[in-house]
């Protein structure tokens, strides 16, 4: 398993499979071996983890509680991997995965400029969330990530049954709900859901 395969898997998970999906002849990497990897990394700002939602939903519904290896400028692993915008197009899944690096890392920048912070949310069975934002009165906002425009609805679905958890266990106020895509316009949904393309955001 390649990092690029594997910057969004649980800790423990990942970790799991690259000591044996990594392995030559049968002998993988040592988890102490690969911890400094990782640590390494991050010293180098290539890798940064994007903790989860901390106040999310606790009481009924078991989260997953590892932090998401995000790559701090995907630009360098498309450089590593001497991706064109040819091969981009026609590996569409990579792709799909630096481009959620992207927004992640801007929803960030933008984020700590207005004393937000980002986290990602995913419980064992239910809703998964890209992103919430949480500002500092408390109030957030759930962020799906969609290269596929086609995928609009899919992520719609996932922003308001996420909406009805929160909602149903009283950890928070959601202020908005976001669709963020690679580009077209930027419209709010019949369903109260927003469709905003990167190139819109700004802090």
């Amino acid at each position: 398993m390649t990092l690029l395969e594997s910057q969004e898997s649980d800790g423990p998970t990942r970790l799991t499979d690259i000591m044996t999906g990594g392995s030559v002849q049968g002998q993988g990497l040592s988890t102490n071996t690969i911890s400094q990897y990782l640590n390494a990394l991050r010293r180098l700002y290539i890798l940064d983890d994007q903790e989860p939602w901390a106040d999310g939903v606790r009481s009924t519904v078991a989260q997953r509680t590892a932090p998401v290896r995000r790559y701090c400028d995907p630009s360098l692993a498309a450089a590593l991997l001497r991706l064109t915008p040819d091969k981009l197009m026609s590996a569409f899944s990579t792709f799909g995965l630096l481009f959620e690096s992207l927004c992640i890392r801007d929803l960030r920048v933008y984020a700590q400029a207005n004393d937000a912070n980002v986290w990602h949310y995913r419980d064992l069975s239910g809703p998964e969330c890209d992103a919430i934002v949480e500002c500092s009165d408390g109030s957030l906002g759930a962020v799906e990530i969609k290269l596929e425009t086609t995928r609009e609805d899919e992520a719609a679905a996932t922003l308001l049954r996420l909406q009805r958890t929160i909602h149903s266990q009283h950890v928070g106020e959601v202020a908005f709900l976001l669709i963020l895509t690679a580009g077209g316009h930027a419209y709010r949904r019949a369903d109260g859901v927003h469709a905003v393309p990167i190139t819109c955001l700004a802090p």
